[in-house]
């Protein structure tokens, strides 16, 4: 099974491919992926960010991991594009839940938890 990217969402920014963040930027995007050859989509949720935006999020004894975070250096939406639709492509699996959970390294999953839940 394969997916294909549907649509890029963000509930902070109305338009995405014009937007023209200074250098340290960051904003939350969703990612809706759906099946080729079947209707339907599934939301994963990514931080898009400059690297020291995200640094000037933690305080100096914070750790955190870079999970569900996509790094750019600066704001291309283009580049991003190009970035999702090639990881999406480039994932295959059996069933579409392997498939969502492959995908979940790029966006947190809508259904990551739940997963989690019926394996433990």
């Amino acid at each position: 099974m394969r997916a294909k990217l549907r649509y890029l969402h963000s509930t902070d920014i109305d338009d995405l491919e014009n937007w023209t963040p200074g250098p340290d930027f960051g904003v939350s995007i969703q990612i809706l992926v759906g099946p080729i050859d079947a209707e339907g989509e599934e939301s994963f949720q990514v931080t898009v960010c400059s690297p020291r935006w995200f640094a000037e999020q933690m305080s100096e004894t914070e750790i955190r991991s870079g999970h569900h975070v996509i790094f750019m250096l600066e704001y291309n939406y283009r580049r991003l594009l190009a970035f999702i639709e090639h990881a999406i492509h480039r994932t295959e699996a059996a069933t579409w839940s392997e498939l969502g959970a492959k995908l979940s390294w790029l966006g947190q999953w809508e259904f990551e938890e739940y997963r989690a839940q019926l394996e433990s």
